[in-house]
């Protein structure tokens, strides 16, 4: 069987993409005055609540909690209106130009597209990646339909059927159908229609939701023991997330590399040690482990030579 490079993807892969993550996320929806009733403000224009649904805002915002995740994990009674807000936030940022612009530092999916555009049409070959991803947004499959279609002067059809070599599980739902030929697919567009809210809200899962046994989390298990290196951009390294990959088992004989921006010599270290680093690859105390870098996605992809 051929052995794959994986890449796995955290709320940081987005970010280069127009998408929040973490605290930013958590202030957007709650950027408010102190009045509950202009909590969550921005949000709520665009669709009407219930009555019930309206104190999701001010708990959120009295809570303290980090992220969204982290305060349904706590809060499951606010689940379908968590949800709702995250699709809102996430739909509203659906954004084509802002794909085809390329002006952010850490735009690491055109070094992607770039490093696999074969010179020939014949030749363009998905097939020794796979994608997993935490992330609910829809960008890297409209990126690379896009960018295919207007490389090889492609139809949208032909391009979907070579992009179908590639391997992406939203291991946590999306927004929606990824891909035009898909069941109750949406343009991407920031038309945010109630029916579209709903239904998005219908397809996502926060992490107290998810379960060890799910076929999704079953197939990314499958997917990791094939790999022969892995690839963690923009990952928030969520211990209950990595233990759902089943490390001990899937991750034993791969080559492991990992973006830890922002995070502490300490953190990182815990980071490896909860994927199950074997004790030499941590060396010193002082030092990150092997393969994890203080770096943004991109740079570690060209550090790594990762796509190469």
């Amino acid at each position: 069987m051929t052995q794959k490079k994986v890449l796995v993807l955290g709320a940081g892969a987005s970010l280069a993409m127009g998408y929040p993550i973490g605290n930013d996320l958590r202030n957007y929806i709650i950027t408010s005055d102190a009045d509950f009733h202009n909590s969550g403000k921005k949000i709520y224009n665009l669709f009407s609540f219930k009555e019930n649904e309206r104190e999701f805002f001010l708990e959120f915002r009295k809570s303290q909690m980090s992220s969204i995740d982290a305060f349904l994990a706590r809060r499951p009674e606010f689940s379908e209106i968590g949800k709702k807000v995250i699709a809102v936030v996430l739909l509203s940022r659906e954004m084509p130009n802002y794909l085809h612009a390329n002006t952010h530092e850490d735009n690491w999916y055109f070094h992607f597209f770039n490093k696999i555009a074969a010179n020939s049409w014949d030749d363009l070959d998905f097939s020794k990646y796979s994608v997993l991803t935490f992330n609910y947004d829809r960008s890297l499959e409209h990126y690379l339909l896009s960018a295919i279609c207007s490389s090889y002067g492609k139809t949208e059809n032909e391009a979907l059927e070579k992009l179908s070599t590639l391997k992406i599980l939203h291991i946590y739902g999306s927004v929606g159908s990824t891909l035009p030929n898909q069941e109750d697919y949406y343009q991407y567009l920031p038309t945010i229609p109630p029916q579209r809210i709903e239904a998005a809200a219908k397809c996502l899962r926060v992490i107290p939701e998810g379960r060890n046994d799910d076929p999704s989390i079953e197939e990314a298990k499958i997917i990791l023991e094939e790999a022969s290196q892995v690839c963690f951009l923009g990952f928030g390294f969520d211990e209950t997330n990595i233990n759902r990959l089943a490390p001990e088992r899937t991750l034993q004989k791969t080559q492991i590399f990992a973006t830890c921006y922002g995070m502490t010599t300490a953190e990182a270290r815990r980071a490896a040690y909860n994927l199950k680093i074997p004790d030499y690859l941590l060396r010193k105390n002082s030092e990150f482990p092997k393969g994890f870098m203080h770096a943004n996605c991109i740079t570690i992809l060209r550090e790594t030579l990762f796509l190469d």
